[in-house]
């Protein structure tokens, strides 16, 4: 009985962690100084990027959190050679467009212009577009935390990068994180009982639900600068980390990076913004009600804008691995008999699998739903193209 609760309580652990895993977070802007219905713009010009994208929006209260877009502005962004560019509005507060590639080009300023339905209208400063370095190597240490409540130690790899630019490069960067990882549910599926008539569907294939593979942007802020190195280089810069209880090391992971040079502006504003959103308990509990700016009222000085404009061109780098070599990963998922007493009255669909007694009797067995649905865990049953 102790061994199945410990289990039970682990099983328990795993589910939440996986569920904030894939959570989505909601942008919104936090109260600032008592003060709410401030404009809020965040927008960018990318080198690299296929699409370009501004979004406007109201600062709300840190209690009742929610993103409050303001719609129908007129949205542009001028280059110093007075080429301009207009932003539709595809999504309420969102403004996007394509920049053909040959009008964006290093070391030529942009500015944004925006003219609210009010009337009101806002600029940024001119923004440079830097050339950066490529993103350079990409790899991960072991590492281990000991978990006093449960007496063990938890598992984890930590992921770094190697900054390697030229002198003539911006010395500000930025980076944008997507993982993902291949997992397969504890066994193949025989039938479904999805009723508790009992009755049976059955799936396209045994392994329509047996393996997977999911994603998510990491969440978190990470920036360095080489403005204080002699030269343009830096090691071992610490990305984030991965625990082994999620289970997302469990036979391939994939992790690519997008690196952004910056103005040394934009570079200070991404890290006043983690400090923060550090400093206010975690990320995305509000969002970051800093002073910085490089946005303006046209018409009145002293109004105060958030957010930041800024330019930056873009590199990035995927890399691969399998599970690494003698970590274990924590099993949480296990089958147990299918008894019409304990599962007869659900939940259903109940899924099921068949393995055969001494006597070469079929029996039936069963796990929790999110144990033989990998698809339940956020996945997709789907390849993806970049998949190796």
């Amino acid at each position: 009985m102790k061994f199945f609760l410990k289990q039970l309580l682990n099983y328990s652990i795993f589910l939440m962690l996986i569920f904030y895993a894939n959570s989505c977070q909601i942008p919104f802007e936090a109260e600032i100084e008592g003060k709410i219905g401030l404009i809020s713009i965040d927008g960018s010009i990318v080198k690299g990027d296929s699409l370009q994208t501004i979004t406007i929006s109201s600062s709300t209260s840190l209690y009742i959190p929610e993103f409050d877009p303001v719609i129908g502005c007129a949205v542009s962004i001028i280059d110093e050679l007075g080429n301009e560019f207009l932003f539709p509005e595809t999504e309420d507060g969102t403004y996007t467009r394509a920049i053909p590639d040959e009008f964006l080009v290093y070391d030529r300023m942009y500015r944004l212009k925006i003219t609210t339905p009010d009337g009101d209208q806002y600029e940024s400063d001119y923004e440079t577009i830097r050339q950066g370095a490529p993103v350079d190597s990409i790899y991960y240490e072991r590492d281990n935390m000991y978990v006093a409540s449960e007496d063990e130690e938890l598992y984890f790899v930590q992921f770094y990068l190697d900054l390697k630019g030229s002198e003539s490069d911006s010395r500000y960067y930025r980076w944008g994180l997507t993982e993902a990882w291949e997992y397969v549910s504890i066994s193949y599926i025989d039938y479904i009982y999805v009723d508790e008539e009992l009755n049976i569907e059955y799936p396209e294939s045994p392994i329509e639900f047996y393996r997977c593979w999911n994603s998510r942007k990491v969440p978190g802020f990470y920036s360095s600068s080489t403005v204080n190195l002699t030269s343009n280089l830096k090691k071992k810069i610490p990305l984030h980390q991965v625990s082994t209880v999620t289970g997302r090391l469990s036979i391939k992971y994939s992790l690519l990076v997008e690196q952004y040079s910056l103005n040394e502006g934009a570079y200070n504003y991404w890290n006043q913004a983690k400090t923060e959103t550090e400093e206010a308990g975690g990320l995305y509990t509000q969002q970051p009600g800093q002073t910085q700016t490089n946005l303006f009222n046209v018409n009145d000085s002293k109004e105060e804008v958030l957010g930041y404009f800024w330019a930056s061109s873009k590199t990035e780098k995927r890399i691969f691995t399998s599970r690494p070599r003698d970590l274990t990963i924590n099993p949480y998922c296990q089958l147990y008999s299918f008894l019409l007493e304990d599962h007869g009255e659900g939940p259903f669909p109940r899924y099921i699998v068949i393995k055969m007694d001494a006597d070469d009797d079929p029996i039936e067995f069963t796990s929790s739903p999110e144990c033989l649905n990998c698809t339940l865990l956020g996945g997709v049953n789907k390849k993806p193209n970049y998949w190796e």
